[in-house]
């Protein structure tokens, strides 16, 4: 490869990057997102038991005017087995890889509270794994107020969450059985009721796709107008899901979104960086090869040994 086709393709990377990545970054700096912890728990302690508040109400101002959607989200590795939750293959000795949330006496206890007796040894839970033993299942209702108006409700759109392939392919149209229908051993919540089938609970198959980072964010539902700047947002939260036992904490996200998605630097900022190292290189390989008068001309037969009249016989 000559220098003239090292420089050209180093410049096509930066023609490329650079401004195509600038108009992602700026999209995603664009956006901008607010958090807030999901609530403030007041705990009583008693003999046996220790009771959570339940319900709780949050608010966010909207600094500036901003148009929708925005994206509602909550901020969590592997325990499943994939087959099944395809609905492909359901043999017990297939499911290794959910212990310790294989079958239903797995749980803490090998009665069944609800009638006291004992759970089958071979009763197995489906979808089976922490995974999805664990699933996500607070709730939320958003409100807004503007300044000297009344409270209203926001609408929620929840449909059209999860990836396509997910529901369409990855997770199979079945329903599913024994999966936390046990209160006192639930690790998270159930199959929404309204739904007969697990590809048909898009917060389950957003739960189930395992995030990049090690805090975990969930879009949870979409909200498709616009929010005046000044409003004060309400966000009411149900309180279910136990993260106090391991020392979690939980998040609400209220986020604008680009062309390009949320608030997420690290994609642009990473492909500018290649971008800028593409057109350094590229300058680099003009000087050298354009610019450097002690360069060996390309193809020149006076080097050759033979032609050199300053070789010694």
């Amino acid at each position: 490869m000559t220098g003239n086709r090292v420089l050209a393709f180093f410049l096509l990377a930066t023609l490329i990057l650079i401004p195509h990545r600038s108009s992602h970054l700026a999209a995603s700096l664009g956006c901008c997102g607010v958090a807030k912890p999901e609530l403030f728990i007041r705990i009583t302690r008693g003999s046996t038991a220790i009771f959570y508040q339940t319900f709780c109400i949050l608010l966010y101002s909207a600094p500036l005017p901003r148009c929708q959607p925005f994206a509602l989200y909550f901020r969590y590795v592997r325990s499943l087995v994939s087959a099944q939750l395809g609905g492909k293959n359901k043999a017990p000795n297939t499911l290794g890889t959910c212990a310790p949330q294989q079958y239903v006496n797995d749980m803490e206890n090998a009665v069944d509270p609800r009638n006291g007796e004992a759970l089958s040894d071979n009763a197995a839970v489906d979808p089976c794994g922490l995974m999805p033993y664990s699933y996500f299942n607070d709730s939320y209702v958003m409100s807004q107020q503007q300044p000297g108006g009344a409270l209203t409700v926001v609408d929620l759109d929840e449909t059209n969450i999860a990836w396509a392939s997910d529901k369409n392919s990855l997770y199979g149209h079945y329903k599913p059985t024994n999966f936390n229908e046990i209160p006192q051993f639930r690790g998270g919540g159930t199959i929404n009721s309204s739904y007969l089938y697990v590809n048909d609970d898009e917060h389950f198959l957003v739960w189930m796709r395992p995030g990049a980072a090690r805090t975990v964010r969930k879009l949870y539902a979409r909200i498709n107008s616009d929010i005046p700047a000044g409003t004060t947002i309400y966000a009411t939260v149900n309180n279910r899901y136990n993260t106090y036992n391991f020392g979690g904490r939980k998040l609400i996200v209220l986020s604008t979104h680009s062309w390009v998605g949320g608030h997420n630097n690290a994609l642009g900022g990473i492909m500018l960086t290649i971008g800028g190292l593409a057109f350094l290189t590229a300058i680099i390989f003009f000087c050298s090869y354009h610019l450097n008068k002690h360069r060996r001309p390309y193809a020149d037969a006076s080097r050759l040994s033979w032609n050199r009249t300053n070789l010694v016989n």
